[in-house]
């Protein structure tokens, strides 16, 4: 009886012992930190990068901690339990929106005008004025001013300075436009000249003389200067008149021969503007 009874309490004493040995065995378990894993390590960084490109800032921040609490062996179960702060967002800058540049497009109004063929541009509406400047037909167009009163003349912008103004022939010209509300434009000072004679055939024991006289007009006042001189050299001293609106002034001159001559003679102005007059030949003949 005594036997039975020792067995029975040495077998509740066996099971109590290995009972008490599981409980500090599970203890011990429960206090260990766990070794660093690998695998979690990558995961986490996996997730990191996840985080990245889905562009969100608390997974980002979570699984940076997760790969910092592997790496370090602390425990990523607890670590993500911390809750991550978002970082603010970058706000991006609004784009400037160009403000359209205006553009200045020159728009040439009232008439204008252009050469059908290659034309003088003169200093004034007759043939005998010099050519200042000249309308090339590949110049296209380029505006008309004015008008001469006596038709025949357009009065342009100089189409090589657009500072200044000339005239060019309307039988070289096409105007375009309404031409009718053109101002008239007046002619610069024109001369025109006549001779006592044009030809001699005689002794030259005495000089021969032809007699100019050149007649200066004008249409506005203005005061001119002006000279005679022939085609083989001969020249006249340079006068100066005021010439008034309207009116007109004489003024001659003599030119000697003691030999035979032939050749043209005409006035030149050279203010207000630069005109050659009409030029009228003579023929001087010497004889014994």
């Amino acid at each position: 009886m005594k036997r039975r009874t020792f067995s029975a309490i040495s077998a509740i004493a066996i099971i109590a012992f290995f009972s008490m040995a599981c409980n500090l065995l599970s203890l011990g378990a429960a206090t260990q930190a766990p070794a660093a894993n690998p695998v979690n390590v990558d995961t986490a960084v996996a997730q990191t990068i996840a985080a990245q490109n889905a562009a969100n800032p608390v997974n980002v921040d979570t699984a940076v901690a997760l790969t910092v609490a592997a790496q370090n062996g602390s425990n990523p179960v607890a670590v993500a339990s911390v809750t991550a702060t978002s970082l603010p967002t970058a706000t991006t800058a609004p784009t400037d929106t160009a403000i359209p540049t205006a553009v200045m497009t020159a728009t040439l109004s009232g008439p204008m005008i252009h050469a059908t063929t290659d034309t003088n541009c003169r200093s004034g509406p007759g043939p005998g004025y010099e050519a200042v400047s000249f309308l090339l037909v590949s110049a296209g167009s380029t505006p008309l001013l004015g008008k001469y009163d006596n038709g025949g003349w357009w009065y342009i912008q100089d189409p090589r300075n657009s500072g200044s103004v000339c005239w060019v022939w309307n039988q070289t010209t096409v105007a375009e436009g309404n031409v009718a509300t053109l101002p008239i434009k007046a002619a610069p000072p024109f001369i025109k000249i006549k001779t006592d004679k044009t030809s001699y055939n005689g002794s030259c024991a005495v000089a021969q003389t032809i007699t100019v006289t050149g007649t200066i007009s004008s249409e506005t006042s203005t005061n001119v200067k002006f000279h005679f001189e022939t085609s083989t050299g001969l020249s006249s001293p340079t006068y100066s008149a005021n010439v008034t609106a309207g009116d007109s002034f004489s003024q001659s001159y003599a030119f000697s021969f003691t030999s035979s001559s032939s050749g043209s003679i005409q006035a030149v102005m050279t203010s207000p503007v630069n005109f050659n007059s009409n030029a009228i030949s003579y023929d001087i003949i010497c004889g014994p």
